[in-house]
C-alpha cells in the first residue's frame, strides 16, 4: 500500500487546476463594458447575467449533460470545437430568440464562451481537440493547482478582480461621463492591476472602490433604453416590466450558475466531512460522506469524491469494490493522475491472487510520477515506487486498465 500521507482536498476542485469564480468575473467585465450595446429590450435587462452565464457556459453544458447520464470526458465541452458549436448555438438563440442585432453585443457573447476554454486551457490543461482527440494539454500559468480555500481565493481575486475593473473602466469610457469620473475608474482599473501583480490587496480594494463610484451610474443606466431608434416602445415597457424591477431579471440566467454553486459547496462540505472521518480512521462513515458528495454529480468535485470511496473501500479491505471504483475513475477522468495511484494501491495491496499485480502497480506508480506536476506528490510517490520494486515489480512492464 502506498505510503501514509494527509490527502490533499483541492480548494474548490478535484485535482483540476481550473478557475471557480473567475469566469464569472470574466464574463461580467464584458457584459458592463457592453452594458448599453443590446438592442434587444429583454436581453439589456438581463445582459449581466447572461455575461456570467456564458462565462461558465461549458461547466453549465457538462453539468447538464452529466445529469442527463451522458458523461462526456472532464472539460470536453471547453474543447476548440465544443467551444465552437456553442458559440454558433448562443449567437443564433440570441439572434433568433431574442432578435438581437448589435454585432458588438454578439462579440461579446462569443468572447464570453471563448474566456472560458482560454482559462481552462492555461490552468491546468483541457481535451483542446475533444472529439478528435481526447488528451489534455495546456500550461499551468495560474499557478492554483492543489491550493488551500483561502490562498485559492486569494489567487484568484487578485487574478481576475482587476478585469472587473477594467470593464467598469472601459465601460466609463465609452460612456463619456464628466472626465473626473473616467479618471477614477481607470487609475481604480490601473491600480487593481499593478496591485495583483505585487501580490497586494490594495487591488481589490480599489476595484472595489470602483464598482461604488459607479454605482449610482450604472445601476440608472444598465438596461435602459439608448435615445436610438432600437428603445423600446411604451407597449414593449408595460408588457415586458422594462423600467421595474431591472436587476430581477438577471436573475433567470443566473439560475444554473447559483444551482451549480450550490451543489459545488455541497459536494465540498461532504468531501471535508469524509476526509476528516478518515483521517481518524472511520472509513464507513468517510464512504458515506464522499457517497454523498458524489451524489449530484459536481463538475470539479465529482472525481475527488469518487477516489475517496474507493480509496474508503479500500482501508475497509474491499479490494474488487475499490479496483472497480478507480477503474471506472480512469476511465471517466483521464486527467486525473490520482486514480493511477489508487489502482496501484490496489495491486500491491490485495491479498487476492487475481488483484495482486506488482508490475503493474510500479508501471502505474511511474506513470502518476511523470505526469504530476506537483514536487510533494513525486516525492511521496517515490516511496511506493521502492516498495513495489521490492515487492517484486518491473520497471520494463506497462500497466493496464
Amino acid at each position: 500500500m502506498l505510503p501514509a500521507r494527509t490527502p490533499i482536498i483541492p480548494a474548490l476542485g478535484s485535482g483540476d487546476e481550473v478557475p471557480q469564480f473567475g469566469h464569472g468575473l470574466v464574463g461580467a467585465a464584458l457584459a458592463i463594458a457592453t452594458s448599453r450595446d443590446p438592442t434587444s429590450p429583454r436581453l439589456r435587462q438581463a445582459w449581466l447575467g447572461t455575461g456570467v452565464l456564458l462565462g461558465y457556459w461549458p461547466d453549465i453544458a457538462e453539468w447538464g449533460l452529466t445529469l442527463c447520464g451522458v458523461r462526456l470526458p472532464h472539460a470536453a465541452p471547453a474543447s476548440i470545437w465544443c467551444a465552437a458549436a456553442s458559440v454558433l448555438l448562443v449567437v443564433g438563440l440570441l439572434r433568433g430568440g431574442f432578435g438581437e442585432k448589435s454585432r458588438l453585443t454578439l462579440l461579446a457573447a462569443t468572447l464570453m464562451i471563448a474566456s472560458h476554454s482560454l482559462l481552462d486551457g492555461v490552468s491546468g490543461g483541457i481535451p483542446l481537440w475533444w472529439p478528435i482527440d481526447s488528451g489534455v494539454t495546456g500550461p499551468d500559468w495560474l499557478g492554483l493547482d492543489n491550493l488551500p480555500l483561502d490562498r485559492r481565493l486569494r489567487a484568484e481575486t487578485l487574478a481576475f478582480v482587476p478585469v472587473l475593473a477594467i470593464g467598469l473602466a472601459v465601460r466609463a469610457v465609452r460612456r463619456r461621463p464628466p472626465a473626473v469620473a473616467v479618471a477614477a475608474a481607470l487609475a481604480a482599473a490601473a491600480a487593481a492591476v499593478i496591485s495583483a501583480g505585487l501580490g497586494s490587496v490594495v487591488g481589490v480594494l480599489m476595484a472595489t472602490a470602483a464598482l461604488i463610484l459607479e454605482k449610482f451610474w450604472f445601476f440608472r443606466s444598465v438596461g435602459s433604453p439608448r435615445p436610438t431608434l432600437e428603445s423600446p416602445s411604451d407597449t414593449e415597457v408595460r408588457r415586458y416590466g422594462l423600467v421595474e424591477p431591472r436587476w430581477a431579471l438577471n436573475l433567470v440566467p443566473l439560475m444554473p450558475v447559483i444551482l451549480l454553486a450550490a451543489v459545488q459547496v455541497y459536494a465540498w462540505r461532504n468531501i471535508h466531512a469524509g476526509l476528516t472521518a478518515m483521517q481518524r480512521g472511520d472509513f464507513e462513515t468517510g464512504l458515506q460522506c464522499n457517497r454523498e458528495a458524489a451524489r449530484f454529480r459536481p463538475v470539479d468535485l465529482e472525481a475527488t469524491a469518487r477516489y475517496r470511496v474507493a480509496e474508503c473501500q479500500l482501508h475497509l479491505g474491499r479490494f474488487v469494490e475499490a479496483h472497480e471504483g478507480f477503474r471506472l475513475g480512469r476511465a471517466e477522468f483521464p486527467g486525473c493522475v490520482m486514480f493511477l495511484d489508487g489502482l496501484a494501491q490496489v495491486y500491491l495491496a490485495a491479498d487476492d491472487p487475481a488483484l495482486r499485480r506488482p508490475s503493474e502497480a510500479l508501471a502505474l506508480a511511474l506513470e502518476a510520477q511523470e505526469r504530476s506536476r506537483d514536487p510533494a506528490y513525486r516525492r511521496w510517490i517515490q516511496q511506493f515506487i521502492d516498495q513495489a520494486r521490492a515487492a517484486g515489480g518491473t520497471s520494463g512492464e506497462k500497466g493496464r486498465p
